[in-house]
């Protein structure tokens, strides 16, 4: 379930994290059953997470999860009150970018929507199959709108022996080639 919300400084208090119950109220919404092609039956719950202040660093939405598993399904959210996008574009971008994107700045505005789809891989792991982000607000007094969306695709899926740790292997277009350092996953898939 951490993977449904991103784990950026500066961004949100993760609703999952240890203490969250002190930033966060929750409550148990709809149940939904889903039959899969071979016959089997999975039961969704959807779990309500609504902020105990409002403050632009708390989300307010649902999280689905696969209730036999534990799996998250579905990821649906949005910041309680508008923010400064700012600090999470400034990550986005590179340094050589930042000086002519923040001439356009203080991004504030209201994030309308994030949500983060997942696919059932083997009949076993639910992996992230998309991610939406929708927004829109103001910089330097012209409206914005941001649509991001990404998917993904997996051409094999295996699971790790107890106790294993997994070794990623960046692919050669993860490398900078000018630092030769890997480059970090980007929220917004941008470089």
């Amino acid at each position: 379930l951490r993977d449904a919300v991103p784990n950026v400084p500066n961004w949100i208090a993760h609703p999952l994290a240890t203490g969250a119950d002190s930033l966060y109220a929750f409550s148990i919404g709809d149940s939904l059953v889903m039959r899969l092609p071979d016959g089997d039956v999975v039961l969704l719950r959807e779990l309500r997470v609504r902020p105990r202040r409002p403050d632009e660093r708390l989300i307010v939405g649902s999280l689905w999860v696969d209730a036999e598993r534990g799996s998250l399904v579905r990821a649906a959210y949005r910041p309680s009150v508008p923010m400064d996008l700012w600090p999470l574009i400034s990550r986005e971008i590179g340094r050589n970018d930042q000086d002519r994107v923040k001439a356009f700045g203080p991004f504030t505005g209201t994030i309308r929507e994030i949500m983060v789809e997942h696919g059932l891989y083997e009949g076993r792991f639910w992996l992230p199959s998309a991610r939406m982000f929708m927004g829109e607000g103001t910089a330097r007094g012209a409206k914005v709108t941001i649509s991001i969306q990404q998917t993904f695709t997996y051409e094999h899926v295996a699971a790790m022996p107890p106790g294993s740790i997994a070794r990623i292997v960046p692919e050669p277009e993860d490398v900078d080639p000018r630092t030769g350092r890997v480059r970090r996953p980007s929220w917004f898939g941008i470089r």
